[in-house]
């Protein structure tokens, strides 16, 4: 099987598929985001909250790479307030996120609301789709930031 053909499989109970150029910062949890949700910054440059629409959005809300007495139960667990949660980009990494609607492999994504993906209309470019879904839920993207 060819890397591009293992690159499609979402991995279980993680959220990054592939870490090349991953870069990680740790921040304090604003709010109770999920794992994969987009992060911008909260209060001061110490803490992370949820991205929202038209939000500066500079990472995803790691799971696997979140110390283990922070980390959720699983990537369908949010964050406590309060925790240390790590928050990851890199262009070209892949990752599971949340998109708000229906999306085609190569799409282009931008903020959508509540740390979700959404088709690009007018926003940031975050991320492109690595796979095609046909409703809202978990897709597999390729990091533009």
């Amino acid at each position: 099987m060819s890397t591009q053909e293992r690159s499609q499989v979402r991995p279980l109970n993680a959220l990054v598929r592939d870490p090349r150029g991953l870069r990680m910062q740790s921040k304090e949890v604003e709010g109770t985001p999920l794992p994969g949700d987009t992060a911008c910054a909260g209060v001061d440059d110490s803490k992370a909250k949820t991205g929202d629409i038209g939000a500066k959005i500079y990472g995803f809300f790691a799971y696997e790479h979140t110390g283990a007495p922070d980390r959720p139960l699983n990537i369908d667990t949010p964050y406590k307030t309060g925790a240390h949660a790590s928050i990851i980009n890199g262009p070209g990494i892949i990752l599971v996120c949340k998109t708000t609607t229906a999306a085609a492999k190569g799409q282009i994504l931008e903020a959508g609301a509540n740390g979700t993906l959404t088709p690009h209309t007018t926003g940031t470019p975050l991320a492109v789709a690595e796979e095609t879904v046909n409703e809202a839920g978990k897709i597999l993207v390729r990091s533009l930031i």
